[in-house]
């Protein structure tokens, strides 16, 4: 036997450095490799609206839960409200991708994203002017179910 070792402790001790080196180890090229596609414009204006949507769309999703509560106290409608919201993207997400695939894809985006956020000022202007009710919340979850089986 040799004195020089290829175990995995003798590399782990610091003689293993080229296996270190050639995996790009550090935070500087686990960094670089990770975020490259920020380094695109039109990726980094996508992933500032993704976010911005998808943070809008939590906070509606948690609204709208605080709301059918607030107007029937019931855990049922809160199910149903949300069962009528997450169903469609779960039974219609494969025609969603269907239709994203034989479309413009940027059109697609920007008719999605503009119909979620009427669907948000809907039920806002509906909860601002008190006039909201419960069908209606139904219905605006329907909506946001069937937008979001495409837009997903």
């Amino acid at each position: 036997m040799s004195s020089e070792s290829s175990t995995p402790a003798a590399n782990a001790s610091g003689t293993g450095t080229p296996q270190r080196a050639a995996a790009g180890v550090g935070i500087r090229g686990w960094f670089g490799r990770t975020f490259a596609a920020l380094g695109n414009r039109n990726y980094r204006w996508f992933f500032v609206g993704q976010s911005l949507s998808l943070i809008g769309t939590w906070m509606q999703s948690v609204a709208q839960s605080w709301l059918v509560l607030q107007l029937t106290g019931s855990g049922t409608a809160l199910g149903l409200v949300v069962a009528v919201q997450t169903l469609p993207v779960l039974l219609l997400a494969p025609y969603g991708g269907l239709i994203v695939d034989r479309a413009d894809k940027r059109r697609v985006l920007l008719a999605t994203q503009s119909a979620l956020a009427a669907l948000a000022v809907t039920l806002g202007v509906l909860t601002l002017t008190h006039v909201v009710q419960l069908w209606m919340v139904i219905a605006l979850a329907a909506g946001l179910g069937l937008v979001n089986s495409v837009d997903n």
